[in-house]
């Protein structure tokens, strides 16, 4: 009961500051930031209220709707569609779950770390395998280059930079990290 009434208050101290932010024309609280903290205290809801038994499927409905107004293609949408997938395949309600699963998985943001570790891989491997690591690398940069969200954009451009020269492959990409456009 006690996680209930501290998720019922991190939703309301968020909604406040929120109107706060939203009244003082204040940039320092975002919509996203506003709703991965909505998100996760109606998610702690939830749970709370199915250890006590006390099941609510409108509390899991309303994470839904939350989740999918977080900024598309940031790295917070992808973590809370996890975990929404996750809780959705805990309540029984696996066909939602899947779908779910399946908009993360098609996600730039995903299938961008997924071709890093392949083509991280593929170099790892030896010779024989540099040129399917270039074609993979440079699948990559396309893959990460059309992320909506500019900072995850950027983050998914870095970790790409940054495992080419870990893995110390010959491919030279034109992101150096310099600008992105």
């Amino acid at each position: 009961m006690r996680k209930i009434v501290k998720g019922i208050c991190t939703l309301r101290l968020s909604q406040l500051k929120h109107e706060e932010g939203r009244e003082n024309n204040s940039h320092c609280s975002s919509d996203s930031q506003f709703l991965m903290t909505e998100f996760a205290a109606l998610l702690t809801i939830h749970k709370s209220l199915v250890k006590s038994l006390q099941f609510n499927p409108a509390v899991l409905d309303e994470a839904k709707k939350v989740a999918f107004l977080i900024e598309e293609d940031s790295g917070a949408r992808v973590e809370a569609l996890e975990d929404l997938a996750s809780a959705l395949a805990q309540a029984g309600r696996s066909y939602e779950a899947k779908e779910v699963l399946t908009i993360v998985k098609n996600s730039p943001v995903v299938k961008a770390k997924e071709l890093q570790k392949l083509a991280a891989a593929l170099a790892r491997a030896g010779t024989a395998y540099t040129e399917e690591a270039i074609d993979v690398f440079r699948t990559c940069e396309n893959v990460a280059r059309t992320i909506k969200h500019k900072p995850t954009r950027v983050k998914a451009l870095k970790e790409l930079v940054a495992t080419i020269m870990r893995v110390g492959c010959i491919y030279k990409s034109e992101i150096l990290l310099l600008e992105d456009n």
